[in-house]
């Protein structure tokens, strides 16, 4: 009888790790996928020449972007627009100013 208890317990503990092994495999590989995350908001420079950087506001927060030359160009053309935002990372500079890192934008007409 103590045999089949500890044989329970040991078949029981083995299956809590399975399960445990499981659920945090499934959660690292979804959070590495890029460009999931996204924000929408209003495109505008921040700063003045030579040192303006892109930036997107939206009701709450203000978010510099880091991103490439071409997507740099596309935002710099379309100031004042509405653009959805997709990004890998975030980070804070200095100012305490969320810094994401951008892989992806759409803009969004307003018609």
């Amino acid at each position: 009888m103590k045999k089949l208890i500890l044989l329970n317990i040991i078949s029981l503990l083995f299956l809590l790790l399975i399960l445990l092994g499981c659920s945090t495999s499934e959660n690292s590989a979804s959070s590495g996928q890029s460009g999931t995350n996204f924000v929408t908001g209003e495109i505008l420079m921040v700063n003045n020449e030579p040192f303006a950087r892109v930036a997107l506001m939206n009701d709450t927060s203000l978010y510099l972007l880091d991103c490439s030359g071409e997507i740099k160009d596309t935002l710099y053309n379309n100031q004042g627009k509405k653009a959805k935002v997709y990004y890998s990372s975030v980070s804070t500079n200095n100012e305490s100013i969320k810094v994401l890192k951008v892989d992806k934008v759409e803009i969004i007409n307003n018609n």
